[in-house]
């Protein structure tokens, strides 16, 4: 227990110094849907691009014309302010129309494990195949006051979906940090303004173009949606009739409250509509007995709460951004961090350079003095600023090797990648790769057809000399119901 803390104090440690040499880079927030695009510098968020699409770049929140889409990226990036374009890191936040998402719950014993036990746990509930989706979970915090279980939101989508959405943004010069969806960036843009209370339930809904999405939150956590669109509430006529329009919004309101009751228990005391002024007063008479707020989509809006993520910060979000793209943005990452500590450092040297110069003048005038002098005893305020300036160039010679350490570990990192993915070959695909660091066992999650496919991967790694104590427990050789067994092998990196 004890080198357990030991290990998260370092950790924590590590995690602060890298805040502190490396910031987080400014992100903003991009909001498609099938009419409109919204970018929120995070920076500011009051600086908001907002464009009209034409029909048929995007439909049911697929997109389906990219040459027409990376026209409207191109002028969406003309019209950002110079400052902002510079170093552009988007959060994108797709509609919620395609991302299942689904809450389940594990026992508190697994806290020590809790990435692989939640991986294993998302593979058993998708709602998708594996192999043509993207998933991820994240811990939704206060949702257990007892302490008696560990509860998680999980995410699913194919990957076609946002594969889309990415490759066209990349050619249009937007790197993407991360991509989410729209009910998990108006909850987390609630939580920023203060318009939910932990303790309470709240029943958000948006009103676009594209038709009506249902938000369900507590203890200000998404917990649910639902999306309806504007065509299965048209009559006869293709026209939307007001009637119509409330009858809908009463069922789905009773529907989504029944179901609340009957999972959590209690009732939805909130109601938070996001709606055009238009709809607001029809909505206000119909459901006059039930407290109602308002927001005007310009003040609260998805694009927002994409670009108030933070991207360093110690608790695990949802990204539905496929590892390859992941790689890339850190890469940009780094290479920027290379650049600016490039000129930190030379400017660095140069006062080094300058403050030797200052010491050995300072050395030379003290020898001078000394051989004046009619006493044998030291100079007390030379003596003193000797070892001051002696001090200040430690300091800076610790910093250095820190800096030398920190790109070394790097450079190791992604050799160690590199070579897994030259062993995992055609037959293996590789889910998920932790490396909390070199010094402890890394652990691998993939998939492949079958398990002898998987024990072969594992003698590759055993035959190299880079990696040792390489272990795949049977229990972890897992058949899926889709075909193919999960698996998992632990091992560890030994520097030659």
């Amino acid at each position: 227990m004890k080198l357990q803390n030991l290990n998260q104090n370092l950790s924590g440690r590590i995690k602060r110094l890298l805040v502190l040499i490396s910031p987080q880079p400014p992100l903003a927030g991009l909001e498609v849907s099938d009419s409109t695009i919204r970018l929120v510098d995070g920076r500011n968020n009051s600086k908001q691009v907002f464009l009209h699409l034409p029909p048929g770049i995007i439909e049911g929140g697929r997109l389906k014309n990219r040459e027409g889409f990376k026209v409207i990226l191109k002028e969406l990036y003309r019209r950002l302010p110079s400052k902002t374009r510079k170093h552009l890191n988007v959060v994108l936040t797709i509609p919620a129309n395609d991302v299942f998402i689904q809450t389940f719950t594990l026992p508190p014993l697994v806290a020590g494990n809790l990435e692989e036990t939640a991986e294993l746990n998302l593979q058993m509930v998708s709602p998708l195949n594996l192999g043509q989706s993207y998933y991820d979970w994240q811990r939704m915090g206060g949702s257990d006051p007892s302490g008696t279980a560990v509860e998680l939101l999980g995410a699913f989508v194919l990957r076609e979906i946002v594969d889309g959405f990415i490759q066209t943004l990349k050619e249009a010069d937007f790197n993407v940090a991360a991509v989410e969806f729209t009910s998990l960036s108006l909850v987390r843009e609630l939580r920023r303004q203060g318009r939910i209370e932990p303790g309470q339930s709240y029943l958000v809904v948006e009103v676009k173009p594209e038709g009506i999405t249902f938000i369900l939150a507590r203890n200000s956590q998404l917990l649910f949606h639902s999306f309806t669109p504007w065509g299965s509430i048209q009559g006869e006529g293709k026209a939307i009739v007001t009637e119509d329009f409330i009858n809908v919004l009463k069922g789905e309101i009773s529907t989504i409250s029944n179901f609340y009751g009957s999972h959590w228990g209690g009732a939805v005391s909130n109601l938070i509509f996001i709606a055009p002024r238009d709809f607001q007063d029809e909505i206000k008479e119909a459901l006059e007995e039930k407290p109602l707020t308002f927001f005007d989509p310009e003040e609260l809006n998805s694009a927002a709460g994409a670009a108030s993520r933070s991207l360093l910060q110690e608790a695990k979000e949802i990204s539905l951004l496929g590892a390859s793209y992941l790689e890339i943005f850190k890469q940009n990452r780094t290479l920027t961090f290379i650049s600016l500590w490039r000129s930190t450092l030379i400017a660095a040297f140069g006062f080094l350079l300058l403050l030797s110069l200052g010491v050995d003048l300072s050395l030379r005038q003290l020898a001078q003095r000394t051989e004046t002098a009619t006493t044998l005893s030291l100079n007390q305020p030379s003596h003193k600023e000797l070892a001051e300036l002696e001090g200040k160039a430690s300091e800076f010679n610790q910093l250095v090797s820190l800096i030398k350490e920190i790109r070394q570990e790097e450079s190791r990192t992604g050799s160690v990648l590199r070579l897994i993915d030259n062993l995992a070959g055609t037959e293996i695909r590789i889910n998920r790769i932790y490396i909390p660091s070199l010094d402890v066992p890394i652990t691998i999650v993939g998939m492949t057809t079958n398990e002898q496919a998987a024990i072969e991967f594992k003698n590759r790694l055993a035959g190299e000399k880079t990696f040792a104590n390489v272990n795949m427990p049977l229990a972890e050789i897992i058949p899926q119901t889709s075909g193919g067994v999960a698996f998992t092998v632990h091992f560890q990196a030994v520097e030659r």
